[in-house]
């Protein structure tokens, strides 16, 4: 599994790959993972440029959150560099900011992510938007970015629908993958949706035409015919 933003740099060998990546194929699209930043209320931060020279968790580098968090922070004309980073888990970035230590931390997950649930019960915290200017940028730079919202109410204190950027999780194969065994995978799921659903609250809302939705990538060709069956139209 990865996320839509991962291809894009595969195939064009950017960072972290150290060579170009074209041997891989998307099956389906699971659900939505996104861009979320938070900070305390106390921070007196609003806008994401303000988190320069302030104590945040950037996450561990080299996996989706830090490189999303790189990429925002550049669009909106800083740097991951002017930001007092440290590294961590979103558990480790929290138990920071109950400590008093850290002003807000960042994920790439689905909504409402258990850690960030629990702290803004306990800590006043705000989410970060993400302008539709700033979203422009980013989908110019990787096409593996959706704009998207955080709904209101999906938080403690969010009172309004907060923008921000989308990356959503997918199942990868090398294109060596038979057609029928990638076939077998997304019939198999799409004759279970039903089950799937159930497996997260953001995924209740998932159906075929949005499995079948992959970006960054082109789809197995096994998964494809499995899509048309279920009556997923492709515009080419």
């Amino acid at each position: 599994m990865t996320t839509t933003t991962v291809p894009p740099l595969a195939t064009a060998g950017s960072v972290p790959f150290k060579a170009e990546i074209h041997n891989v194929k998307a099956i389906a699209v699971l659900f939505p993972s996104h861009q979320q930043i938070a900070v305390t209320q106390a921070s007196g931060i609003d806008e994401i440029a303000e988190l320069a020279n302030q104590p945040f968790n950037c996450e561990s580098v080299g996996n989706s959150t830090q490189a999303a968090l790189v990429d925002v922070l550049e669009a909106v004309g800083t740097s991951e560099g002017d930001v007092d980073c440290v590294r961590g888990s979103v558990s480790f970035g929290a138990d920071g900011i109950k400590d008093g230590n850290l002003v807000g931390f960042t994920t790439l997950s689905a909504f409402p992510n258990g850690v960030f649930t629990e702290l803004f019960h306990s800590v006043d915290m705000k989410l970060l938007p993400v302008p539709a200017k700033v979203a422009e940028v980013m989908q110019a730079k990787n096409p593996g970015y959706s704009y998207s919202v955080i709904p209101a109410g999906t938080y403690k204190g969010v009172e309004t629908d907060v923008p921000t950027m989308r990356s959503d999780l997918m199942l990868i194969a090398n294109e060596d993958l038979s057609d029928e065994d990638a076939y077998w995978v997304v019939k198999t799921l799409l004759d279970r949706i039903e089950d799937v659903r159930t497996i997260h609250a953001v995924m209740r809302p998932i159906t075929p035409e949005y499995m079948a939705g992959v970006a960054g990538i082109e789809l197995h060709p096994g998964a494809r015919r499995a899509f048309e069956e279920a009556g997923v139209s492709f515009a080419d």
